[in-house]
């Protein structure tokens, strides 16, 4: 992640912030888990990368319906619809 922030690549950072996600989620961090994801959603919404956008959209729904936070969850994957087509 220090090394995609020197090189200020924003694509590698998303990926480092989204499996950092994993990992944090893997560890039973959730909160820090949603915190590196979202964080990963934002530099690819701002970058506009619609593909590492639907990855990090995927593990933030994943990690909700894990939760047991359905609504949620839903609602996650279904912002992922548009960004397929």
């Amino acid at each position: 992640l220090a090394r995609a922030h020197d090189f200020r690549d924003r694509g590698e950072i998303v990926v480092a912030l989204n499996q950092l996600g994993l990992v944090h989620d893997a560890l039973g961090s959730y909160q820090k888990a949603l915190t590196c994801q979202e964080q990963a959603l934002a530099l690819a919404t701002e970058a506009g990368d619609r593909q590492k956008m639907a990855t990090v959209l995927g593990s933030v729904g994943s990690l909700h319906f894990q939760l047991g936070e359905y609504a949620k969850a839903l609602a996650t994957w279904g912002r992922l619809r548009p960004l397929w087509t």
